[in-house]
């Protein structure tokens, strides 16, 4: 863990003041080493970012550990002491990341990414897509097209309350 001195001598008071140097420290120790850089997004004389992983080793002839992939955002104030600091899971960028994720979530698990074009759709990546899974909110989705075919039809707009009459509503069956 990093000493409380050398934490104050690097941060901002103000961002200490909103998170100690000792849970900073705690943090901190928390990432698994080694960390190492990944790539510049962005560098200017206030603020930095950065992808950087966690924990990734490196064996000559092998693939790398996944690891973990963070974006970091750093900025300084004008003496130069850090005065925003914030990790970020980086996104996934391909097909086998997006799926590695959500088998990662639950046990059961179905997603389908689809072009609709001209009522047709074509599916372009799918993870147990036929496979019957609960709906949960998935039908506010339908309520959302639903919507977006009546303000393109022009019968309203995206801020015009709507009120659901009595008529309009699901009955409840006891």
């Amino acid at each position: 863990m990093c000493r409380k001195q050398e934490i104050e001598s690097h941060f901002d008071a103000f961002f200490l003041g909103k998170i100690s140097a000792a849970k900073m420290s705690a943090a901190l120790a928390e990432l698994p080493a080694p960390g190492t850089l990944v790539g510049v997004l962005s560098s200017e004389p206030t603020g930095l970012v950065v992808i950087a992983n966690f924990g990734t080793e490196h064996v000559q002839g092998a693939e790398p550990s996944p690891g973990l992939r963070l974006k970091v955002t750093l900025s300084v104030n004008g003496s130069g002491l850090i005065d925003g600091l914030k990790f970020a899971p980086v996104l996934a960028t391909s097909w086998s990341q997006i799926d590695q994720t959500l088998a990662a979530l639950a046990p059961s698990v179905s997603f389908l990414a689809a072009r609709v074009t001209n009522g047709s759709c074509q599916t372009i990546h799918q993870l147990a897509s036929s496979t019957p899974r609960p709906l949960a909110s998935e039908f506010k989705l339908f309520v959302l097209g639903a919507l977006a075919h009546q303000i393109a039809a022009g019968h309203v707009t995206w801020d015009q309350e709507l009120t659901v009459e009595g008529q309009l509503k699901s009955s409840v069956i006891p």
